[in-house]
C-alpha cells in the first residue's frame, strides 16, 4: 500500500472548473480533491499529457480565481493538477463556506460561466 504523499489535506469539493490550455479554447471540469499545492479534475473527452501547463478559471463562494498549473497525472476520469503557487485561501474560503456547491453526477460534464477580463 503506497503512504499518502501529499504534503497538504485533501478537502472533498464539487465546483465548476474552466481550463485553458495552450492557444486551445476552454474545457469544463468539475473540481474535487482540492489541496493547497493542487486539485483532480473531472472531466471527459481530454486527456492532457503530464507536464502540460494549464490555466484555471474558477467562480465559487462569490469570488473570481485564475490559477496557473501543471498537469500531473490523468486516468479516464479526469486529471490531477499541482498549482504553481500554493493557494491557501481558496482552500480556506471553500472550507469556511457554510454550503459547498452540490457535486454534480459523476462524469457529467460542467458547463460554468466564462469570465469576463476588465475591459473586455
Amino acid at each position: 500500500m503506497n503512504p499518502e504523499r501529499r504534503s497538504h489535506p485533501r478537502h472533498p469539493v464539487g465546483f465548476a472548473v474552466q481550463i485553458r490550455y495552450g492557444k486551445r479554447r476552454l474545457h469544463s471540469a468539475c473540481g474535487r480533491n482540492l489541496t493547497e499545492d493542487g486539485l483532480y479534475l473531472e472531466l471527459r473527452a481530454v486527456t492532457l499529457p503530464e507536464g502540460t501547463p494549464v490555466e484555471l478559471e474558477i467562480d465559487t463562494v462569490g469570488r473570481r480565481w485564475l490559477v496557473q498549473a501543471v498537469v500531473t497525472r490523468g486516468d479516464r476520469f479526469g486529471i490531477g493538477v499541482r498549482f504553481i503557487e500554493e493557494q491557501p485561501q481558496l482552500v480556506a474560503d471553500l472550507s469556511q463556506a457554510q454550503t459547498l456547491p452540490m457535486s454534480p453526477p459523476p462524469h457529467t460534464p460542467v458547463r460554468a460561466p466564462v469570465l469576463q477580463r476588465p475591459g473586455h
